[in-house]
């Protein structure tokens, strides 16, 4: 039986983004693919079903972005639903609860509520 998480990390370049990192036991193996390419520093990432949600780290006029993604059927890949500002600089944290994702915003020194519509878009 095969183990999957999902994996966030700085990036240096569009081919990078959130990997999947996949571990055998039984061969005693390890590895990471790359399953949503052109995300800019997406260090954290929170899977909840069939949704998976991450955020850009980064400093701009409207702070960093956080985005919504659906699973693929084989969950080797995933579809962009949403993209929109955190309203915040480095958004580092995200936390989900009953249709409603929390942003924090490391120095912006602020969070957001933001509300998961039924489609997954924010």
């Amino acid at each position: 039986m095969n183990y999957q998480f999902l994996v966030g990390s700085y990036t240096d370049s569009p081919e990078e983004g959130i990997g999947i990192l996949t571990f055998n036991p039984t061969e005693k193996s390890l590895s990471i693919e790359t399953i949503a390419k052109g995300i800019q520093n997406p260090s954290f990432v929170l899977a909840d079903g069939n949704r998976v949600f991450s955020l850009e780290e980064i400093e701009s006029p409207r702070g960093g972005n956080v985005l919504s993604f659906a699973w693929e059927n084989d969950r080797q890949s995933l579809v962009q639903l949403d993209k929109i500002a955190s309203e915040g600089n480095h958004p580092c944290h995200l936390a989900y609860n009953n249709g409603y994702l929390v942003v924090s915003n490391y120095s912006g020194g602020n969070f957001a509520i933001l509300e998961v519509q039924e489609d997954g878009k924010l």
